[in-house]
């Protein structure tokens, strides 16, 4: 089982949701923007959660929801990527191989799970409390990296985690997208749904498969329209 970390809380959800149809948000989709609430579209249009190449990531997409989504606002004495980001089953540290900007997030797996960086719901000004209904897009670049002759994942994904005040939630995962090797190089994952008002809503970045090696995140978004 992984691990989800809510506001200072641990919930489980399945260490094999990015591959298992039953987690997977695009699974009996019909197509197009057209997911009802609690239902992802894996397939809908990224439109402007597309990051785009204009140099310092900490603004790209207009409207992101994000704290620090370029991994450049690390200040002194933070731990990991920065204090709007936590691991899961993970170890985050910044990288300087950036597709924008001058850093990214180093994502390594650990304990033999799909290890996850994810919005620190508990950081001041940082997750999203209470969030509106709407359509919400969310899009990472994600590049696999080796370190020391050690695995490297193979894939990566998304998830969003939404609990509600009744004790239940909603726990999506996009279709994994496969890393381009060789050569290493930046791949886009995408996520879309149509999610109602609830507690905090999370967005993670997963690797794949599970205990295999590290990964570099740069540029993640969140849109909602």
């Amino acid at each position: 089982m992984g691990r989800i970390r809510i506001a200072g809380a641990i919930l489980a959800v399945s260490a094999l949701a990015c591959g298992d149809a039953a987690f997977d948000s695009a699974a009996n989709d019909g197509g197009g923007n057209d997911a009802s609430t609690g239902d992802a579209s894996g397939d809908a249009s990224p439109g402007d959660a597309v990051a785009n190449d204009s140099g310092d990531d900490s603004g790209d997409v207009p409207g992101n929801l994000l704290m620090d989504p370029g991994f450049e606002g690390n200040g002194s004495g933070t731990a990991g990527c920065g204090p709007y980001w936590v691991a899961t089953y993970a170890t985050l540290s910044l990288s300087t191989i950036a597709r924008h900007g001058s850093a990214s997030c180093m994502v390594c797996s650990t304990e033999g799970q799909s290890g996850a960086v994810e919005t620190n719901s508990s950081a001041a000004g940082a997750g999203l409390t209470n969030p509106e209904a709407g359509l919400y897009q969310a899009t990472a670049w994600v590049m696999p990296i080796t370190l020391d002759g050690g695995a490297t994942p193979s894939a990566a994904c998304l998830q969003f985690y939404e609990p509600f005040a009744d004790g239940g939630g909603i726990d999506l995962f996009g279709s994994p997208v496969d890393f381009a090797v060789p050569p290493p190089a930046w791949s886009q994952v995408y996520l879309a749904a149509n999610l109602g008002p609830g507690g905090t809503l999370t967005l993670g970045v997963f690797s794949l498969p599970a205990g295999t090696g590290c990964m570099l995140v740069d540029d993640v978004a969140l849109v909602v329209q």
